[in-house]
């Protein structure tokens, strides 16, 4: 999950530096990057949250990982479209979303890294 995050944080970063004369081809690189970083993070995500759940609520879990991923999605969007909106020309609205979106996979790399190899102690009797 870790590597997915900083893969997909670089990709939107690199994508957020790209100008409106950048080639199609200079922008395969971050785009790759942004997608492989996604397919490496959501699986090992909801792995993690589903691990974590008790056994008997795993169905709930996963229904809630998947709730907020597609409320995560629509809030993404629509914020991206308000900044692009907002902007007097296109490309600098893109470019705050971007780089949001890139802060946003940063933050979680680190929440990430903090949480690695933590262990949530159960009550005792349990």
């Amino acid at each position: 999950m870790l590597a997915g995050l900083l893969l997909g944080g670089a990709g939107l970063l690199g994508l957020a530096v790209a100008g409106t004369r950048t080639s199609y081809w200079l922008l395969a690189v971050p785009l790759a990057a942004a997608g492989f970083g996604m397919a490496l993070t959501m699986p090992a995500a909801t792995a993690s949250v589903i691990e974590s759940a008790p056994a008997d609520r795993g169905g709930i879990a996963s229904g809630v990982i998947n709730a907020a991923r597609q409320a995560g999605g629509v809030l993404g969007v629509a914020l991206l479209g308000s900044l692009v909106q907002a902007q007097a020309a296109f490309i600098p609205g893109l470019h705050a979303g971007l780089v949001m979106a890139a802060a946003a996979f940063v933050t979680a790399a680190i929440i990430t890294c903090y949480g690695i190899g933590r262990r949530v102690a159960s009550p005792a009797g349990s």
